[in-house]
């Protein structure tokens, strides 16, 4: 028998993060095989029933996801210089919602934003592979040798080398971009590694979510 604890099994199984599962064991509304369930608890992952209350269930609902097209100048998060950052653009009662991942100051396009620790995790820790694709235009064209060394995996940030992608050339200097990681400005790093830089940048898609037609400030709640 594996014993774990009752929050670390919730969050394993993406039900909930380890802090709410947390803060409803503190309300009693977890149970483990009928009996509340207390922190410092621990249970058989396998073997035994741990149920979430009506109460749980309905604040679990309210986890709120939203899709936002952040524009050009606007900050993830951390502003400098009084600059704006993307909860200045939201209505107030998004203003506790956190970005999943980041898109630089000089980037736009697809951002998403959740109150919820397990959605976050899902999209950026799981084991699952999430998609991010980038429409690109660089400073200088592009050769087919350049494209094929981008694919293969470039080194950026002190050695560490991008795993193999998938591009596409477009029209002039512009590309598409289909990466599945998503280091610290990695686009803008791969192409710098080939010496050239980014003219433009923008996110389409993250995972399964796409940026579709919403409008630069603009932002869409996903069920």
């Amino acid at each position: 028998m594996t014993l774990e604890r009752v929050q670390k099994i919730l969050s394993n199984k993406k039900i909930l993060s380890r802090r709410k599962a947390e803060e409803y064991m503190k309300k009693g509304w977890i149970t483990v095989n009928g009996k509340v369930a207390k922190l410092g608890d621990k249970a058989d992952p396998y073997f035994d029933k741990i149920e979430l209350n009506e109460a749980a269930e309905s604040d679990k609902k309210g986890s709120t996801l939203i899709a936002f097209h952040k524009p050009r100048g606007v900050w993830s998060n951390l502003p400098q210089d009084n600059d704006p950052q993307i909860t200045d653009l939201l209505p107030k009662k998004y203003s506790k919602l956190h970005t999943i991942g980041r898109l630089d100051k000089d980037s736009e396009g697809l951002i998403l934003l959740t109150d919820d620790g397990v959605i976050a995790n899902k999209y950026l820790n799981s084991k699952e592979i999430h998609k991010r694709v980038y429409m690109v235009t660089t400073f200088d064209y592009l050769s087919d040798e350049d494209l094929d060394v981008l694919r293969a995996g470039v080194i950026i940030l002190e050695g560490y080398k991008t795993k193999p992608c998938v591009i596409k050339r477009l029209k002039g200097h512009k590309i598409l971009m289909e990466i599945t990681e998503g280091k610290n400005r990695q686009i803008r790093r791969m192409i710098e590694s080939i010496d050239t830089h980014v003219k433009h940048l923008r996110r389409t898609r993250f995972g399964d979510i796409s940026i579709g037609d919403l409008a630069k400030g603009k932002f869409r709640e996903i069920k």
